[in-house]
């Protein structure tokens, strides 16, 4: 059996599916009952809590909105864990000092 580090660790527990089956067991429901409660199918249930897929943006954003404080919660942890550094878009390259050199003139 392959061990894991601690960061592989952490970031399993932090996974969307782990997230939303802690949520889950935590109310005491089945993954059907759960399901019923957002609106969605047992299956999709199902298969974020495997990894298989995760919540999309405009679900995670109808659950911010929902009027059930446990419901944001869940949509703000989901947030909080799908958008991290490296999933955010990074800034142009620095143009060196001098600018770039398409941007010099041509020796005469």
């Amino acid at each position: 059996m392959q061990s894991m580090n601690n960061d592989q660790i952490a970031k399993q527990l932090n996974s969307p599916g782990a997230i939303i089956r802690r949520i889950r067991r935590g109310r005491e429901q089945s993954q059907e009952l759960f399901g019923a409660e957002l609106g969605i199918k047992k299956q999709y249930v199902n298969a974020w809590e495997r990894g298989v897929r995760r919540p999309g943006a405009r679900t995670i954003e109808r659950w911010a909105n929902d009027p059930r404080e446990w419901v944001r919660a869940m949509a703000r942890d989901l947030a909080a864990a799908l958008i991290t550094p490296a999933n955010l878009p990074q800034p142009p390259a620095a143009v060196p000092a001098g600018g770039s050199d398409s941007e010099k003139e041509p020796a005469a």
